[in-house]
Order: C-alpha cells, then sequence, then structure tokens
C-alpha cells in the first residue's frame, strides 16, 4: 500500500512507475481524464505518451481506491493499493487536460 497526500502525489507517483515501466525520462508528458459514472467523478485515467508512439497507461478508482498500471499492449502489469486520496482531491474541471482514450475502440 502506498500512502499519498495529495492528488499531485498521485500523479507523480504514476509518472515514476509508468516511467520505470518504459525506461523513459520522468519528464515525458503525462496526460489526465477524470472518468465519470452516472455523470459523477469516479476516477482517473492517466496517460504517458512516449516517443515511437509507445502509450503506457493507469487507472486510479476511486472506490477501490487503487491504481491499476497498463502497458503499450494494455496488458496490466501492476495493481497498487493507494491510501490519503479521494474524489474530493480531483481537480476542477478548468485544471483537466483531456488526451484520446487509450481503451475506444478495444
Amino acid at each position: 500500500m502506498v500512502r499519498l497526500t495529495s492528488f499531485e502525489d498521485l500523479e507523480g507517483f504514476v509518472r515514476e512507475v509508468l516511467c520505470l515501466r518504459a525506461d523513459l525520462d520522468l519528464a515525458s508528458p503525462l496526460f489526465r481524464n477524470v472518468l465519470k459514472r452516472k455523470g459523477r467523478p469516479c476516477g482517473v485515467e492517466f496517460t504517458l505518451v512516449a516517443p515511437r508512439s509507445v502509450r503506457l497507461s493507469a487507472i486510479w478508482e476511486s472506490f477501490s481506491s487503487r491504481v491499476l498500471f497498463y502497458d503499450q499492449n494494455l496488458d496490466r502489469f501492476q495493481v497498487t493499493q493507494v491510501a490519503g486520496i479521494s474524489i474530493e482531491h480531483l481537480p476542477g474541471d478548468e485544471e483537466q487536460i483531456a488526451v484520446k482514450s487509450m481503451w475506444k475502440g478495444r
């Protein structure tokens, strides 16, 4: 279990795990998209965009308080339980940076 205190900590943790997996620089672009169920936020999809069209992703589920990590083939390679983050920590709509989801069409 990983204890985090803010959404920025969650984002940093996700960036670190994804960059380590693909042997990338920590400065690689990481985009986020708030996931909603019945119009209410329920999690966040993070997408790391790397050279050579490599894209890795992670999904933070607020209900189970865990992060699921996926490689460029959409194979899950890690699941991490997190504590200290709640749905209230999500940034407002004006702070969201959306990227086209990896999951569309699959």
